[in-house]
């Protein structure tokens, strides 16, 4: 419900400053952008090259994990 309230709002600012601006236009691109690089093949990639700094410690994490769940 806030991020609609927020939405008319700016739509109705950039009403006021550019009456002939399609707004939706513009928003339909950003939104596409957005999306394409948080969920396209991008956004997967750079998700995978952030995380593969965490994976040299993966199997001294899974050691740890097994070994507490032998001693309950």
């Amino acid at each position: 419900m806030l991020l609609s309230r927020s939405v008319e709002t700016i739509e109705r600012m950039a009403h006021e400053v550019a009456p002939d601006v399609d707004v939706w236009k513009i928003t339909r691109r950003v939104l596409t952008r957005l999306a394409g690089d948080q969920f396209g093949c991008h956004g997967a990639l750079a998700y995978l090259a952030r995380e593969a700094t965490h994976w040299p410690r993966l199997p001294t994490l899974i050691a740890k994990r097994a070994g507490a769940g032998q001693q309950n």
